[in-house]
């Protein structure tokens, strides 16, 4: 029997699984948006407590560079880690999945914000590659 015979004899069937799919695929993004929300919530606050470091202690430009990358590779960490344990299968593809979901949002965030003025290439493909790599890396980190 091929598979349209078995969508002829078996309409039903076909149609709750159609229900079941669909609604696997509601959860997971739904997960997928309540992981991105949690990591930027990450990201505001770590971003709080480096402007007060830049307000009180004084911090150079290249030292709030720095935390600014690592605290989007701690945020993507955290959110590979958090989508990769949710998931069963896939789990890397979805950590770096994520990291790209995360560098893309921030990026429109950016662009819009700054109404399309002139972006440094050079660090937004870092910025990328961090999120990716980080992404990744939270997943990886997951147990099994």
């Amino acid at each position: 029997m091929n598979l349209c015979q078995s969508f002829l004899l078996y309409p039903r069937q076909i149609s709750k699984s159609r229900a079941a799919c669909a609604l696997k695929m509601a959860v997971k993004g739904f997960q997928l948006v309540k992981t991105l929300i949690i990591a930027y919530v990450i990201t505001a606050v770590l971003l709080l407590l480096t402007a007060f470091g830049l307000y009180r202690l004084h911090l150079s430009d290249w030292q709030v560079m720095a935390a600014v990358v690592i605290i989007y590779a701690l945020s993507c960490f955290a959110g590979g880690y958090i989508l990769a344990k949710a998931q069963k299968s896939r789990r890397m593809l979805w950590g770096m999945g994520f990291g790209i979901l995360y560098f893309t949002v921030l990026t429109a965030a950016a662009f819009i914000l700054t109404k399309g003025a002139d972006m440094d290439m050079t660090a937004l493909v870092k910025a990328l590659i961090v999120c990716l790599l980080a992404g990744g890396a939270g997943a990886f980190a997951t147990p099994e």
